[in-house]
């Protein structure tokens, strides 16, 4: 059982390092790992996240030298329509128990329009799946064409980040960094009659990974993709820990604020264009929290939906933002569908919204009593007020670094300290 090829599997615990090949090199007091190190399948990791917990955990930093797939040092520019890029960020939680139901999912992503696909929790057989050899549609079963992907996936036995590109569209894809992060401590109760409390370690992880795209042109319609030429594309996957997301580990607003000062450090230093991720029910604080530390930050999509049952819609903790210039996006739903006014958009964004708002999409309703998403008012921060000036925030157009939102946050930190408690972290 390894990982993608050429990536370490790290065993780690409260004794030793990374692995028996692990790197000495230290940056910041964080070890970083640059060398292979594959586990055996009966070791057992001790990372830590929101799936299975675990008691022993250190931080974990791995820069690859050279970690890449298909044809990175090709240079060669191959000529073809200039196309759109797709892309799908996404949160199964793992592996379904339900065989029928795991099947259809890995057939669902494979087959999905996305042409870059970025998941939180993926499995070793999802990253399997997506790099399997193309497979044919069958039109008169409705069904569609299965693409073949390359790209990573965390050092992690467990569930871990994944980024891939389909093999159409990105020539080669370069993994960047790898970060397992100690957010705090946290008390996790047993189940059963007898209460046995246990000392846990929250973790977060972020992946940055670099694609070089197929078809030059394609990079001209995302201006400035973020890599040293104009048909690299840089992308960043985050998993932000739920109880780091509600500040419920030891020294929450620290935590949560070292987090998103962390993700802005390796933005910046990658020059990622695409942040993606899962953010729990910190999500209505993500934009506002990259716009306050000076990133050019616009919430790009993002999934409410409906039950059959209710009529306040439920949303989704995965989203999509775009950092740096972009001359519009057309969301297919704004604030509107929470009950909230949408703020007014500049003039060419809104001509760019005018087809969406034209025709307007209805929430999409599942027929079941409980799903992947909550009510706004289940998100952070807990207070209505504020809960909702995130949401305002996110929602509004920044189309430049000199944009008024940055100085309306900036404001509200002087007059309401409780907006950012820590640095620029929200309230619980």
């Amino acid at each position: 059982m390894a990982p993608s090829e050429g990536l370490p599997l790290l065993h780690m615990d409260s004794n030793n390092g990374h692995g028996e090949e692990a790197g000495s090199e230290e940056e910041d007091g964080v070890p970083s790992v640059s060398m292979a190190s594959y586990m055996h399948d009966d070791d057992e990791d001790g990372f830590e996240g929101d799936g299975e917990d675990g008691s022993s955990a250190n931080d974990l930093l791995i820069r690859p030298t050279n970690q890449v797939e298909g044809e990175w040092e090709d240079a060669t520019q191959e000529h073809g329509p200039a196309g759109q890029c797709a892309i799908l960020c996404g949160n199964w939680g793992g592996k379904y128990r339900d065989r029928a139901k795991e099947t259809e999912k890995l057939f669902d992503i494979k087959s999905s329009p996305a042409s870059i696909i970025l998941l939180q929790e993926a499995e070793e057989a999802d990253e399997q799946n997506l790099k399997a050899d193309w497979v044919a549609g069958v039109p008169e079963a409705n069904q569609r064409p299965q693409n073949e992907y390359i790209g990573f996936r965390g050092p992690e036995q467990r569930p871990s980040l994944l980024i891939c590109g389909r093999k159409s569209l990105v020539k080669g894809m370069r993994l960047l960094l790898f970060r397992l992060r100690p957010d705090g401590e946290y008390r996790k109760k047993s189940k059963g009659k007898v209460a046995i409390h246990t000392d846990k370690t929250a973790m977060s992880r972020i992946m940055v990974a670099a694609c070089k795209m197929r078809w030059g042109l394609a990079m001209d319609r995302i201006h400035g993709g973020g890599g040293e030429n104009e048909d690299t594309l840089v992308l960043c996957n985050c998993h932000l820990h739920h109880l780091t997301a509600k500040k419920d580990v030891s020294n929450g607003s620290a935590a949560l604020a070292g987090f998103f000062d962390e993700l802005v450090e390796y933005i910046i230093k990658f020059r990622a264009r695409v942040v993606a991720g899962d953010f729990n029910m910190a999500l209505w604080t993500v934009v506002p929290e990259l716009q306050a530390r000076g990133l050019q930050a616009n919430l790009a999509s993002w999934f409410p939906w409906k039950t059959g049952h209710e009529n306040v819609a439920r949303i989704d903790s995965c989203c999509v933002i775009i950092i740096g210039p972009t001359q519009g996006i057309r969301k297919v739903y704004d604030a509107s569908v929470l009950g909230m006014e949408a703020p007014t958009m500049p003039d060419g964004w809104s001509n760019i919204m005018q087809s969406c708002t034209s025709n307007p999409v209805s929430l999409y309703k599942f027929n079941c009593k409980s799903g992947s998403g909550y009510p706004l008012v289940s998100y952070k921060p807990k207070h209505e007020a504020r809960r909702k000036q995130f949401v305002k925030w996110t929602f509004k157009a920044m189309v430049n670094h000199r944009s008024t939102s940055v100085a309306e946050i900036l404001d509200c930190v002087h007059k309401d300290k409780a907006f950012f408690k820590f640095l620029f972290c929200s309230e619980k």
